[in-house]
């Protein structure tokens, strides 16, 4: 078979303007040191697009084919870390042998574990009442998620001048409350104000599936597109990987590489799945 210049310069110009075979190279080295790897995905933004609402947000075919290559994989251990609620994330990916984190990580379930954040239920009312407030607001199109351990005031569907002030006055009704404020995009979130959050959970599922010295056995690379997942890209500086979901260069993140969108998220699980991550022999 005869290769023509220039196909072989365009060949050469997709390989380097890929980031998905840019971050494969800048990862093989360090996957190979481990036989195990501990990979954390996001859902919303990361495994898939925004959409409009939460209800909205289905999985792809490719993506549930890259889970479920995944999840068979011997050497890679999957965790699924959003927040959404568990039960909702659970419906939605539906994939056995995979962990799932919801809630920011106040729920944990997954082969071996269960349970929740610790000292969460004295502050289900301080949600109930802030929840309540926070309907009161009425601003149109935004409206409240009640999900147990955690809230979410929607604003996506705000117009996009009175986002700002609805913002606004939902981090001062969920401050009132003595909640801590997670702001994302286009969302406001209200949980108790422990020391919990992603960046714990990952740390503590990592933790219980591998012991304290997780850290001379296992990989763990963590896939988030949030200012939410910024706790688990700090949690893991220099003892792990983090890859920011983004369409251009962010402008301020804790994360070691960037990815553009959901697509390129696929295509390195599917890599990661199908082999592409070889333990040491």
């Amino acid at each position: 078979m005869i290769t023509h210049p220039e196909t072989a310069s365009h060949a050469a110009r997709t390989a380097v303007q890929s980031p998905v075979l840019a971050l494969q190279r800048n990862l093989a080295t360090w996957l190979a040191w481990r036989p195990t790897l501990a990979l954390f995905l996001d859902y919303d933004g990361t495994l898939i697009s925004i959409a409009e609402r939460p209800d909205h947000a289905l999985l792809s075919d490719a993506a549930r084919e890259a889970l479920v290559n995944a999840a068979r994989a011997p050497n890679l251990d999957v965790v699924i870390v959003s927040g959404r609620a568990l039960a909702d994330l659970q419906a939605r990916i539906g994939i056995s042998g995979l962990t799932y984190v919801g809630n920011h990580g106040f729920e944990i379930e997954g082969p071996g574990l269960s349970g929740v954040a610790p000292d969460v239920k004295r502050f289900h009312g301080n949600l109930a009442r802030a929840a309540h407030e926070l309907e009161e607001l009425r601003v149109e199109g935004g409206w409240v998620e009640r999900k147990g351990p955690t809230l979410s005031y929607h604003l996506r569907q705000v117009a996009r001048q009175g986002q700002p002030g609805a913002a606004r006055r939902a981090r001062a009704i969920l401050r009132r409350h003595g909640l801590r404020v997670l702001v994302g995009n286009a969302i406001v979130e209200g949980s108790p104000p422990i020391e919990w959050h992603k960046g714990a959970a990952v740390l503590h599922v990592l933790g219980l599936r591998y012991g304290a010295d997780w850290i001379s056995r296992v990989r763990a690379l963590y896939l988030g597109d949030d200012a939410t997942d910024e706790d688990a890209f700090r949690s893991l500086k220099s003892i792990g990987r983090s890859v920011c979901v983004t369409p251009g260069e962010p402008a301020v993140t804790l994360a070691d590489y960037c990815l553009p969108d959901p697509a390129h998220v696929v295509q390195l699980v599917g890599w990661l799945g199908s082999g592409g991550f070889q333990p040491p022999g």
